[in-house]
């Protein structure tokens, strides 16, 4: 694995764990408005929003990061290795 692979791996990972992130807050915000009578922007806070979603991104950059070992992206001793195994 190059470094080219690895970066877009670690992309995809931050893009899936804020969609991931992204579908909790939904369903979360669609069981508050439901459980609330008051208006939609007293109990909303959208920095709250954005912060859950970089911890998201963060969570599957981290995941993506676990996964490379398995992937063939491996260092020995400080040392990278050509050995791919899939």
């Amino acid at each position: 694995m190059d470094i080219l692979e690895v970066t877009l791996f670690i992309i995809l990972g931050i893009i899936l764990g804020t969609l991931g992130q992204g579908a909790r807050a939904v369903v979360g915000i669609k069981k508050k408005y439901d459980r609330e009578s008051r208006n939609f922007k007293d109990w909303f806070d959208g920095k709250l929003l954005g912060l859950t979603l970089v911890i998201g991104g963060i969570a599957g950059a981290f995941g993506v990061i676990a996964l490379l070992d398995k992937r063939g992206c491996r260092w020995e001793m400080g040392e990278k290795t050509d050995k791919a195994t899939y």
